[in-house]
């Protein structure tokens, strides 16, 4: 997936109506109302070791993304364009139908559970991550070969599915992650924000509001084909999502981001995926010269974050750092 924000600066209502009108002409499936969040954070340059000096601290931003479209509350935070973070918030999430467990954390009866053994934030040398996962792997082994019934109802489909969820989270353990924690362990989380706040201060918080998304498949010229007939045309599709913007309440501009789906999902590297994404790139600048976006064209952002690499959360959020720049 390769994608790319525009930004129409002080877009009147006129242009956004009509916008949405010309999209709706082609009879896109709708994917619902979103909204998003972007605050940008510099960093506190006597938050320093003593013996640096506070006028030699070059200036670094943390810009932190939320994107109410992504699943399991993902946000996605960069570190001066050079790093990026994923963080996902732990939340039950009821999975199969009556009383189904909770996403990674019940006893398969819609019961809270906790494991019998401390989750932390840094865990010191491999013995301890390896104990941790083989009580987790058999505590839930154990409740998969039980198969046991509580009021005639069978949970052995249930615990099953809580099974292949914890093996996720072993994974992550493995990095050395933590599992999801308990919520008397909203303290820690205090002292975790407070120490993040000496280091870092907000600066801005941009908002988007009354967002729609549209899955939309168009016919467009191949390469850089056009008006050559219908034999070099092919139908593409994408995934649209339009915000109206706003800084301190006061609105700065129309969003759109545009999402390229390629026909192959497979995995590609070197000169095959800087092709794979100058095709893509291509054709979103087809997409918006067919159907008149509004909006400067040089102001489309379609920078990623590594060009070794493509990573749809990390590049997504490098081009709205771009694109929202006030």
């Amino acid at each position: 997936m390769v994608t790319a924000v525009l930004l129409v600066h002080d877009a009147s209502p006129t242009t956004i109506s009509q916008f949405h009108d010309s999209i709706s002409n082609e009879l896109p499936k709708s994917l619902g109302p979103w909204n998003f969040e972007l605050k940008i954070y510099l960093n506190n340059k006597y938050s320093k070791p003593h013996n640096i000096n506070a006028n030699a601290v070059s200036n670094k931003y943390l810009y932190n993304l939320k994107l109410s479209y992504l699943q399991g509350g993902q946000t996605v935070s960069i570190i001066n364009n050079t790093k990026s973070i994923v963080c996902v918030k732990p939340s039950p999430v009821v999975t199969g139908s009556g009383n189904g467990g909770l996403l990674g954390d019940t006893d398969g009866y819609g019961q809270q559970q906790y494991y019998d053994f401390p989750l932390s934030f840094g865990m010191d040398g491999s013995q301890q991550q390896q104990q941790q996962m083989m009580m987790m792997q058999q505590q839930q082994q154990n409740k998969v070969d039980a198969g046991v019934s509580r009021d005639g109802n069978n949970v052995a489909a249930s615990a099953a599915d809580d099974y292949i969820n914890q093996e996720k989270l072993l994974r992550h353990i493995s990095y050395g992650c933590c599992n999801s924690l308990p919520d008397d362990t909203e303290e820690d989380f205090e002292m975790m924000l407070e120490k993040l706040q000496s280091l870092w201060s907000l600066k801005q918080i941009i908002k988007g509001e009354g967002g729609f998304s549209y899955l939309l498949t168009v016919k467009l010229p191949t390469g850089n084909a056009v008006g050559l007939g219908e034999e070099s045309e092919t139908f593409e599709t994408f995934k649209l999502r339009t915000c109206n913007c706003f800084l301190h309440g006061a609105f700065k501009g129309f969003l759109i981001e545009i999402e390229h789906i390629s026909r192959d999902g497979k995995t590609v590297i070197g000169s095959e995926l800087i092709r794979k994404f100058t095709h893509s790139i291509e054709k979103i600048k087809q997409l918006i010269e067919v159907y008149k976006f509004p909006g400067e064209k040089d102001n489309l952002c379609f920078n990623v974050l590594s060009e070794s690499k493509l990573d749809y959360l990390s590049d997504l959020c490098q081009q709205y750092c771009d694109a929202l720049q006030f």
